[in-house]
């Protein structure tokens, strides 16, 4: 079993709060973390969906995390689906509301290798994976959804694989990863309800320097295996 983390993140929230007024500002911000807790955890979602599998974890400045229990790939990649769709649907909201953007970041822990802690009556999780998800939480931008990369394998080998575009978009240094040599930057979206489509059409068919473009769940995991299995293979940053 692995433990998934799913971030959602308001875009330029800092500048919003300075140039709008203190009523509007704060109706924002109460939207965006009450509304996305309901929605997600079920009270507001279409029936149907698993929502009831995610938990709220933390909130950590205008940001929202919520946690998964995943027994196996296909498990997270329900999970996925369920997150994407809405991910979709809650930003749609809060951008005709509030003309607000927001951005995302999916990863696991293996609890094997990362240490999980006690702390009052929430588990907190620390380790290799949790740097991967809050560095890449940090770059993420608006209407992407990104991905670490032992995630995307673990997607890759789902019997549901096929039911999702896998983007890579290139590649970049996260501070403290992987000796900070270039980093490989997915976006894995779901099929069943694009969040931005115009992305997966801009790289589909052109695949371009060091495997940018639209793969296959196979050329998705056989880069990131050639990455993680030579730290030579340092191609150059997005």
């Amino acid at each position: 079993m692995v433990q998934a983390f799913f971030s959602i993140d308001i875009v330029t929230g800092t500048k919003f709060k300075y140039t709008e007024t203190e009523t509007v500002w704060k109706d924002a911000f109460e939207f965006f973390f009450y509304g996305s807790e309901a929605m997600l955890l079920g009270r507001n979602i279409l029936d149907g969906y698993d929502q009831h599998h995610f938990l709220f974890w933390k909130s950590l400045g205008d940001c929202i995390v919520f946690r998964s229990s995943c027994l196996d790939s296909t498990t997270f990649s329900r999970r996925v689906q369920t997150f994407q769709t809405f991910l979709h649907r809650f930003s749609r909201v809060l951008k005709k509301s509030f003309n607000l953007e927001v951005k995302s970041c999916i990863w696991y822990v293996d609890e094997s290798i990362n240490l999980t802690l006690k702390l009052g009556k929430r588990e907190d999780y620390i380790g290799p994976d949790m740097d991967v998800g809050f560095r890449l939480s940090s770059v993420t931008r608006a209407r992407r959804c990104l991905m670490a990369m032992d995630s995307v394998v673990l997607l890759s080998e789902s019997d549901i694989a096929d039911q999702f575009e896998f983007l890579h978009l290139g590649w970049r240094k996260l501070k403290g990863i992987k000796s900070e040599t270039n980093y490989p930057i997915f976006q894995v979206q779901s099929r069943l309800d694009f969040w931005d489509s115009s992305l997966v059409e801009e790289y589909r068919g052109s695949k371009g320097e060091s495997g940018r473009g639209v793969l296959s769940p196979k050329d998705a995991k056989e880069l990131i295996l050639q990455y993680k299995d030579n730290l030579d293979f340092n191609p150059k940053t997005l």
